[in-house]
């Protein structure tokens, strides 16, 4: 194991020495294969002493993956409670506004009337040529509004966000 962290670093020193590396690369990839190979030479110390090896990396998978599914939970969670707080500093449109979310400027897509929204996402009644009755609620997760184009008309009636979401953590 030695002997091949040996040679893989006296062929970054001389990729690095002919500067066909840079120095945060050469530090970054000597530090990776050190570390490979201190873990290589535990995992076959581990194996000489009984312990089976691959229950070991199966506990590494399974914990690997449980890490990276809540990091995943958590940032989607942190996102949206980011966003909400922007959008209550931006104001990019009030409840009673017409918004229309889409993917390109000038492009159609989701469009309705904001009519509640909170930490996590922002409700929409569908619009247009649709009976009032089968009109659905739509709520749009706050990170959407800075990833899409948002096309906002002002309504008859407006409220500010901020307000209606002081109002709902007060009454309910």
């Amino acid at each position: 194991g030695i002997a091949f962290y040996l040679a893989a670093n006296r062929f970054l020193v001389f990729l690095h020495k002919n500067q066909l590396i840079s120095d945060p690369i050469f530090h970054v990839v000597n530090n990776l294969c050190r570390w490979f190979i201190f873990a290589l030479i535990l995992l076959f110390t581990l194996q000489q002493l009984g312990v089976k090896i691959s229950s070991i990396i199966n506990s590494f998978l399974a914990l690997a993956a449980m890490v990276a599914m809540g990091f995943v939970a958590v940032w989607s969670v942190f996102s949206n409670f980011f966003c909400s707080l922007l959008v209550v500093i931006f104001s990019p449109f009030r409840i009673g506004d017409e918004i229309e979310i889409s993917e390109v400027v000038g492009g159609s897509g989701l469009r309705g009337k904001v009519v509640d929204f909170n930490i996590m996402y922002t409700s929409i009644l569908e619009s247009g040529d649709i009976p009032e009755e089968e009109k659905a609620l739509i709520r749009i997760p706050n990170n959407v509004f800075f990833q899409k184009a948002t096309k906002r008309w002002k309504g008859d009636i407006r409220q500010s966000v901020e307000k209606h979401l002081f109002k709902k953590s007060i009454s309910g």
